[in-house]
């Protein structure tokens, strides 16, 4: 991996924990990463996604792993030891657990540090680090690799973090077959960011603020509008639906559908995009070419992977299987973040709620930033949500009186965790998730089956798959919402 790759690669996540732990300086954090982990080149930081060298200590329980490494007792001095090491599943829960791991006593006086050098040389004072040039070494990154940059511009717990709009699955959690327009309230949705290593995003940016500006604009509006559901095979209806109302998202009345990759094109198209480029052979483009036909229009720049931090508003983002559409993130035309949270309801309490149970505006803290900025008191929406989930009333867009849960991401709780192709025991395993490890994206509505409550997401594959939440009495809990 590329040096500035690297970085890009790490900094968000860091922007994205800092701020949960009180600390103030990711340019410090970043350059120990890279110090600690070679450039994130070292077998500890590849194979086990420690990218700080941290050892095991009396109180981790979890992973680990014996690897030889030195130490500077004495100034000037190297000695040859094998240590125990925590072993991580992504780099994403290796960025985690440095930060779970300097709540350590010792480390407290690391909080509100802004300045690097003082954070670094306190650390090292703390014990973090036996190396006589410690401080100078992250240093001279800091300063090499202007990482002071990235400073100041941490991405969780505020109303401006990256927020993606997206259409998921029909309100059956299948690709095909559903009535058409959002009859479950999820089938196009807004979660907060996420990603993947292994499949990353992809970004196209429109040329113009203007254009940008429009796609972000026409996806809120289409996610606002349930008319526009979710089917793969009626995707391009979206398109005849948007026709007839001069091509505003907002204005479609009629019951019609889309799929992830036609929802960004008809975006697009809205905000004055080739029609026929993106239309071309009589089919919206979908994620297998969508690359040829966004070029083919002359209107977007492929900037290939792209930080969540330098995510800009209208950013159509694309991987195999998927595609989305950035609706919160920096301004386009100043280069600052955007200040006004994504709404996505009416006024009420009752709708709010709805649309904070269908993941509309993304987990925790995030969640009630973005409420709170839009003027709503975030316990008083929380307790509506309670209300609601408790079953004295249907959630999001539903007349069905579904089961409900928060949507959005999940973390595992216990040792280990299914995935199976149906809501069943007796289905298929196709794949597990270990402790720590999180789900994106799970939908809201939930089954019973075999004494288990399911949930179900979405796959890379685009295919539906199935996880237990926990036991129907309540007395097991295999996820926590995030």
């Amino acid at each position: 991996m590329a040096n500035q790759d690297f970085i890009n690669a790490i900094a968000p996540l860091v922007q994205k924990y800092a701020p949960q732990y009180g600390i103030k300086s990711c340019a410090a954090v970043i350059a120990q990463a890279i110090n600690e982990s070679g450039w994130g080149e070292s077998k500890l930081a590849k194979d086990y996604h420690n990218y700080f060298g941290m050892k095991c200590g009396t109180k981790w329980t979890g992973a680990s792993v014996d690897m030889a490494t030195q130490e500077e007792y004495t100034p000037g001095t190297l000695t040859n030891i094998t240590d125990n090491f925590r072993a991580y599943g992504s780099m994403d829960e290796g960025v985690r657990g440095y930060f779970e791991f300097i709540q350590l006593q010792r480390y407290q006086n690391l909080k509100g540090i802004a300045d690097a050098r003082t954070y670094l040389q306190t650390i090292k004072d703390d014990g973090y680090a036996t190396s006589s040039s410690y401080v100078d070494n992250c240093m001279a990154l800091v300063t090499q690799y202007n990482l002071t940059q990235y400073d100041g511009q941490q991405t969780n717990g505020g109303a401006m973090a990256v927020q993606f709009a997206q259409a998921s699955c029909d309100e059956n959690g299948k690709y095909v077959g559903g009535q058409a327009g959002n009859q479950s309230g999820t089938e196009l949705n807004i979660r907060s960011y996420y990603s993947s290593e292994t499949n990353p995003w992809k970004c196209y940016r429109a040329k113009t603020d203007a254009m940008a500006n429009r796609i972000g604009a026409e996806a809120k509006g289409a996610v606002a509008n349930m008319n526009i559901g979710y089917d793969q095979g009626e995707r391009n209806t979206i398109r005849t639906a948007a026709q007839k109302v001069g091509n505003i998202l907002s204005a479609i009345k009629e019951k019609c559908e889309c799929d992830c990759a036609s929802l960004g094109a008809e975006c697009a198209i809205c905000a004055g995009s080739s029609d026929s480029a993106l239309f071309a052979g009589g089919n919206l483009l979908y994620t297998g070419n969508a690359h040829a036909k966004l070029m083919a229009t002359g209107d977007f720049d492929s900037l290939g992977t792209v930080s969540e931090s330098n995510l800009a508003v209208g950013d159509l983002l694309v991987r195999d299987g998927h595609m989305v559409i950035v609706v919160a993130g920096r301004s386009r035309g100043d280069g600052s973040v955007a200040s006004t949270p994504v709404q996505v309801a009416d006024g009420s309490i009752e709708e709010v709620a709805k649309a904070v149970i269908a993941g509309r505006y993304g987990n925790g803290d995030a969640r009630k930033a973005a409420l709170q900025a839009l003027g709503y008191d975030a316990q008083v929406v929380q307790n509506k949500v309670n209300e609601i989930l408790g079953g004295s009333a249907n959630a999001a867009g539903t007349s069905t009186g579904t089961a409900r849960i928060i949507a959005g991401a999940y973390k595992v709780i216990c040792s280990s965790l299914n995935v199976r192709s149906a809501a069943t025991t007796s289905s298929e395993i196709v794949a597990s998730y270990s402790r720590g490890e999180q789900i994106n994206s799970i939908a809201a509505d939930i089954t019973e089956a075999d004494g288990y409550t399911w949930a179900h997401y979405t796959a890379h594959s685009g295919a539906t798959r199935y996880v237990a939440i926990g036991t129907v009495d309540g007395s097991e809990k295999y996820l926590a919402k995030v």
